[in-house]
């Protein structure tokens, strides 16, 4: 996977659609539970303020 890029202070995977898919095919052939977030502008808000929401977010495995 990519390095994450910081938007607003938010972390991202800064991948495609197919690259999420990809991925998420992979991580389930493999055996691994996998979490994934998507982050839009309200959440991203929310995030600053909101440790429990912002932690739960950070510790997805893809995060778009």
């Amino acid at each position: 996977m990519t390095q994450r890029a910081s938007i607003f202070g938010a972390q991202l995977d800064p991948i495609t659609a197919d690259k999420t898919v990809q991925t998420i095919d992979e991580r389930i052939s493999q055996g691994l539970f996998t979490q994934h977030a998507v982050v839009n502008v309200a959440k991203i808000v929310n995030m600053q303020d909101d440790m429990a929401l912002r932690d739960a977010v950070i510790a997805c495995d893809i995060i778009i």
